[in-house]
């Protein structure tokens, strides 16, 4: 079991609460252009928002570096889907995002793992193989490409995976900020299927208002439930 205390918020340093006040600032204001749809300098600014959060888990937690190379892996992933409809930086940029999950993911299981047992892990591994034969065909249908289907079966295992160990985590000790990860797991799922829906299906009016919001509030509970974590160990 793992044992944890609350973190005081109060003895944080003032760069902390700078980056948080600008990754806020800066997700308003890439929020609002996306919601007037204007593409400009709302593609300009999308990479800043999760810049923000990685210089604070700099900051914040210097040794936890899983959880900033993440955001970073994030930050490039923004930037190469800036071309979404382009097949080699939309690929680009789920590798990136692949990457930073599974980052995320490691450091989820360096918090949790004195008390989960390795049966945990095993069954996690048949679940994403599990997943990634089971939901081939289905994949393949929506993208129409058998390599694209595979790589984004991984691609959503890693995405599904935060969260459950997250969850996980969230439930083995008595007081942990990992439900925090688990619930920015949960928007980050949200944000990515509305963007494949209007990449691969149809799509729909201010779309990336939907994706961008659901995107950075995923993106700030993961990271922000991971840095507490760490900090409350």
């Amino acid at each position: 079991m793992i044992l944890t205390h609350p973190v005081d918020c109060t003895q944080l340093s003032i760069p902390v609460y700078v980056f948080f006040g600008l990754f806020c600032a800066l997700t308003i204001v890439e929020c609002i252009f996306a919601f007037l749809e204007k593409e400009g300098p709302r593609k300009i600014i999308k990479p800043f928002c999760v810049l923000m959060l990685a210089v604070l888990a700099i900051i914040f937690q210097p040794s936890a570096w899983l959880i900033y190379v993440g955001a970073l892996f994030g930050v490039l992933g923004d930037i190469f889907l800036i071309w979404k409809h382009n097949h080699v930086c939309f690929g680009l940029g789920m590798g990136a995002f692949l990457l930073g999950h599974i980052a995320y993911i490691a450091e989820v299981i360096s918090i949790i793992y004195p008390s989960i047992s390795w049966g945990y892990y095993v069954a996690g591994g048949f679940l994403i193989l599990a997943f990634n034969l089971g939901c081939y065909h289905i994949t393949k249908k929506v993208v129409k490409d058998g390599k694209l289907a595979f790589v984004s079966n991984i691609y959503l295992s890693a995405l599904g995976m935060v969260p459950i160990t997250a969850l996980v985590g969230s439930c083995v000790g008595y007081f942990s900020y990992l439900f925090l990860t688990f619930l920015g797991g949960l928007a980050f799922i949200a944000s990515d299927s509305i963007l494949a829906y209007t990449i691969f299906t149809r799509d729909i009016k201010r779309r990336d208002f939907f994706i961008m919001a659901f995107y950075l509030l995923g993106q700030a509970g993961i990271i922000f439930g991971l840095l507490l974590s760490v900090a409350a160990l």
